[in-house]
């Protein structure tokens, strides 16, 4: 499949094993052997299945669909090759104060004919504004997903060390921590994406 260009309407996807479990529109800024790099606009709609509710025996896979509108100024992500995370940049407020990186961790992305489709891995990490404070994020979710078996024990050491490099990346200023993207900034005027029909077909 060919590459996106700067400016086309993709579909980030959390789906493997045919099922899709979320989708989200959003905007191509580079779509690079090295890396792939988009922004999710204010407005947006997007679906994912019913996440969070931490009861016996619930299954987030079987859950149903739910709509979305991202409020806000928006995101940007940065997905490098080979990584097990994407690093997103995040602001607030009406004069966008830059309020940290989103460390997702997830597997390597897979092409598709709307966009890409990675498995999200559950557990998250939050790094300041300074690069170097940070956090785990959602780590009762992520030991509820090993003991039910979504994760097993050596793929969940895999997600941690990958998350402990973001870490490290951030600390030293590697990019992309340090090619500036806490003053990005989208164009005026962007035009909110839609999903396409078929987005929920793995």
């Amino acid at each position: 499949m060919k590459r996106f260009e700067p400016g086309d309407h993709i579909v980030m996807r959390d789906a493997s094993d045919g099922l899709v479990r979320a989708a989200t529109p959003v905007t191509v800024i580079e779509d690079s052997p090295a890396r792939l790099v988009y922004f999710l606009t204010e407005g947006t709609r997007f679906f994912m299945r019913s996440a969070g509710r931490r009861m016996s025996g619930y299954d987030p896979d079987a859950a149903p669909f739910e709509e979305h509108t991202w409020a806000g100024p928006g995101s940007l992500t940065v997905k490098p090759k080979g990584l097990g995370f994407a690093v997103k940049a995040f602001w607030r407020g009406a004069n966008r104060e830059f309020s940290g990186w989103y460390i997702n961790l997830e597997t390597e992305l897979s092409r598709t004919a709307i966009g890409f489709d990675r498995r999200d891995q559950v557990l998250d990490v939050l790094i300041a504004p300074d690069g170097v404070t940070w956090q785990w994020k959602d780590e009762d979710e992520f030991a509820d997903a090993i003991l039910a078996g979504r994760i097993s024990e050596k793929e969940a050491e895999s997600v941690r060390s990958a998350g402990l490099r973001a870490v490290e990346m951030a600390r030293t200023s590697s990019p992309p921590f340090s090619e500036g993207w806490e003053t990005w900034a989208p164009p005026d005027g962007a035009e909110i994406p839609n999903l396409p029909p078929g987005w929920d077909l793995a």
